[in-house]
């Protein structure tokens, strides 16, 4: 190919993708506030979390982050943090494929690092000005590194793990100003190394290999740029880290939400 027809080629493909950034909106959304614990540590704390997604009709990526800290007569209580990024295929579409890193530490809930990676896809069955219906599945495969039992000093070894996961979520405004938000994934483990495959979930093992993220969230405008939300979250572990490990934890979180 002559240089000048690759020069005029690149030009154009240059021009088209920066078009195509240039229609790309980015949002980007931070939370501060306080929450009270109950179940592994019964506690009040900081909690922030945050959002930045860069999308446009064919792609959104995204990155996000939550930490949560406290402190009782100078000793740390509680450190949590939690991130990682997002990459959707036609998120305004019925039907959006993506992939998901994420990582996790609380050495408080038995974790010293949980590396996970999803792969699935949404199914949108409404998405409007008032609000958004829709529902995932999802294959989730775990890399976990755990803390020692604090009773026995015992650590349990690391674990790779295939999950399988559902999550329904809807977004519904309330009046001009308001807006309540709920979000459960449930997990299942089919297969865990060094243990054997669970090749079908069965009912006397459901209490046993479920993980189940659950969060309602209510918010109230108060200018353009800022909202007080209001959420409660609970956590449950079928089978924790470790036997000094609770299998529930439950969180109120009081926070001031900016949107950048």
């Amino acid at each position: 190919m002559k240089p000048l027809l690759k020069s005029v080629l690149l030009i154009i493909a240059f021009g088209c993708i920066t078009a195509k950034f240039a229609d790309a909106q980015l949002k980007t959304k931070l939370t501060l506030g306080g929450s009270y614990y109950s179940g592994n540590v019964d506690k009040s704390d900081i909690i922030s979390t945050g959002n930045t997604a860069w999308n446009d009709s064919l792609y959104e990526f995204s990155a996000f982050y939550k930490i949560a800290y406290g402190t009782t007569n100078g000793e740390e209580i509680n450190r949590e943090f939690s991130g990682g990024v997002k990459f959707d295929y036609k998120p305004q579409s019925t039907l959006s494929p993506f992939l998901m890193l994420k990582a996790y530490n609380n050495i408080y809930k038995g974790y010293d690092l949980r590396l996970s990676v999803l792969a699935g896809v949404k199914y949108a069955f409404y998405s409007g000005a008032n609000g958004s219906y829709s529902i995932s599945g999802a294959f989730i495969y775990d890399r976990e590194s755990y803390t020692p039992n604090t009773e026995t000093g015992i650590k349990n070894p690391d674990m790779n793990l295939l999950r399988l996961s559902i999550r329904p979520k809807f977004s519904q405004k309330i009046g001009k100003s308001m807006t309540l938000e709920h979000t459960t994934f449930f997990m299942y483990k089919v297969y865990s190394s060094p243990e054997e495959v669970v090749p079908v979930p069965k009912p006397e093992n459901y209490n046993n290999d479920w993980i189940i993220e659950s969060s309602t969230t209510l918010s109230n405008k108060i200018s353009k740029k800022m909202s007080l939300q209001l959420s409660y979250d609970i956590n449950y572990t079928g089978k924790p880290p470790s036997s000094n490990i609770k299998n529930t934890d439950k969180v109120f979180v009081v926070s001031l939400v900016i949107d950048i």
